[in-house]
């Protein structure tokens, strides 16, 4: 008999193997076959890096550049326009109607301003420092964005006759009333 306890017979020795069950060859193919778990598993891999990268630079980026925070003064702004509209030849039922396009082109403007990074405040919440005042800015793009019949205020007038002081004096109290009650930004 042979030496090696494993062969029992020494014709066994030369007899060709038999090929492995299937299911055995899968656990021997190694690194041929992939599975979905494993693309599964790396494509995870990649998107928590891909965003692990981006979240970093997001946050850097804002350490980077710091809020500009401004402040305007709606105040003057709405009353500059009230004024105006009252001085003005507006008939009162356009009182409304150019006041609420105002209103909603002053806020578009701001809304412009803070998709641009600004902070905007209004003047009477800031208490103190050196935050810029952006006023003048404001007005003028909410005047280049009003129609012309809106936008300039009508000259002032040399003569006025005590009637016309009680009409504008009316249409502002009119507008102030609209502000108040029914016209006022939700």
């Amino acid at each position: 008999m042979s030496d090696d306890p494993d062969i029992a017979h020494p014709a066994d020795a030369f007899r060709c193997a038999r090929p492995a069950p299937v299911s055995d060859r899968k656990r021997t193919q190694g690194s041929r076959g992939v599975t979905r778990g494993q693309v599964l598993r790396v494509a995870g891999l990649i998107g928590a890096l891909c965003w692990g990268a981006w979240i970093t630079r997001a946050i850097l980026d804002m350490r980077a550049a710091p809020a500009h925070v401004v402040k305007v003064q709606l105040a003057s702004i709405v009353g500059n326009y009230v004024r105006a509209e009252a001085r003005g030849d507006t008939p009162p039922d356009q009182i409304g109607p150019h006041m609420a396009q105002f209103m909603k082109v002053l806020d578009a403007t701001i809304a412009r301003h803070a998709r641009r990074g600004q902070i905007v405040l209004v003047s009477e919440a800031v208490v103190g420092g050196g935050v810029p005042d952006i006023t003048g800015e404001i007005a003028r793009e909410v005047r280049a964005t009003l129609p012309a019949s809106q936008s300039a205020p009508a000259p002032p007038r040399l003569a006025v006759p005590a009637t016309s002081d009680r009409e504008a004096g009316n249409v502002e109290a009119r507008m102030r009333d609209y502000l108040l009650h029914e016209g006022a930004p939700q």
